[in-house]
């Protein structure tokens, strides 16, 4: 119908306002649009297909305004929203928010440790390391050491995951060679820290 096309149209227009300036995420956060984002993402939500385009607004979002939306990330309502996202996706969208979590990963160490504190979020990471997609693989064994450089806890985080033996696999893989490097230089962190 008419009215959803131009609801469609209207979602694509607010997410990019995420990309854009300042001043035009000073009125959107005033707006309460970064919830609105988040509540695309929700797993619930009947707009689905919209969650990718949800997670890059949030991300542009993250990257200009890395301390207030940290905040609203960390919290757990949020962060079950990012969590199921990442855990549902599939394919091209699995890959998509794989590179969106990823950057925002390496902006915040309070995101990886909230992150690396679901258990959801890492059991997850470890099932998909072994991705068919080498530079996706390699982001999944970067988004893994991120969490076990920041952990609290790094060697019980090792130990429960059984992280060391999965990763040993990973670093002898000759058909993904960046796969292996990335996962040699985990092994290293590992080593260091026990």
């Amino acid at each position: 119908s008419e009215g959803a096309l131009v609801q469609q149209f209207a979602l694509g227009i607010l997410c990019d306002l995420a990309h854009t300036s300042t001043k035009v995420r000073e009125i959107l956060w005033g707006n309460q649009c970064f919830d609105f984002y988040l509540s695309i993402i929700d797993p619930t939500n009947e707009k689905h297909h919209w969650r990718v385009t949800a997670l890059k607004s949030i991300s542009a979002w993250f990257s200009a305004d890395c301390d207030r939306i940290q905040r609203s990330l960390v919290t757990p309502q949020a962060l079950n929203k990012i969590v199921a996202l990442f855990s549902d996706a599939q394919k091209a969208e699995f890959e998509i928010v794989v590179g969106e979590l990823l950057v925002m990963m390496h902006k915040s160490s309070v995101f990886i440790k909230a992150l690396g504190s679901s258990e959801v979020f890492v059991t997850e990471v470890k099932l998909r390391l072994h991705y068919p997609n080498a530079n996706i693989g390699k982001s999944l064994l970067t988004m893994l050491r991120l969490i076990y450089r920041n952990h609290p806890k790094s060697r019980e985080l090792n130990r429960h995951y059984n992280l060391y033996q999965t990763v040993a696999k990973l670093a002898e893989n000759n058909q993904q060679i960046i796969v292996a490097e990335v996962a040699k230089h985990l092994l290293q962190d590992i080593d260091e820290l026990e």
